[in-house]
């Protein structure tokens, strides 16, 4: 079992772990410690976890002498972008929650009113390779959204063009794991 968490990693009862680098900060870093425990250990199928291990290990897939279950490179990268990939179900009439980006404040109020009357709607800051989003809330109006995205653009220096608005879907987060 790997993990770059050490407190994820002492939540597991296998009797091998590995600490290994984040494949977000350091791809390269994080290749290079998961070669050598696929040597070592004699690993036959490498299954990523997070968007950016799986963005990391596509792209090096054939340099790391095992196997991997992983989609094409190329729509793996397509899924790395949050927006992009909304795009990509949309034009191909798959549903999903409608969803915008923003390029300024001033996108903010007419973006929440595109959107279906609802009670609550998401912002999600779109960085690629995090899990689900670098940052999400859900918000119930104009004003708590202005709020949220000034406290990440201030705090964080996050761009107001990596936020996105969409519907708000309720429903229940779920974790994969895998044997």
């Amino acid at each position: 079992g790997t993990h770059m968490d050490p407190y994820f990693l002492a939540r597991s009862d296998i009797d091998t772990l590995y600490k290994v680098p984040g494949a977000l900060a350091d791809p390269e870093k994080y290749l290079d410690v998961t070669r050598r425990i696929i040597e070592k250990e004699k690993i036959d199928v490498l299954i990523p976890k997070s968007d950016a291990e799986v963005k990391a290990v596509s792209a090096h897939r054939d340099t790391l002498n095992c196997c991997t279950f992983l989609p094409a490179h190329e729509e793996i990268e397509i899924a790395q972008d949050k927006f992009s990939f909304y795009e990509v179900l949309r034009d191909a009439g798959i549903p999903a929650a409608e969803t915008y980006c923003l390029e300024s404040f001033d996108d903010i109020g007419p973006t929440l009113d595109k959107l279906p009357d609802a009670k609550r709607h998401w912002v999600r800051i779109k960085t690629a390779g995090e899990a689900g989003a670098f940052g999400a809330s859900w918000v119930e109006s104009q004003r708590q959204a202005e709020d949220w995205i000034r406290l990440w653009v201030e705090m964080r220096g996050i761009d107001i063009r990596e936020f996105t608005i969409s519907e708000y879907l309720p429903g229940r987060l779920f974790e994969c794991f895998t044997i």
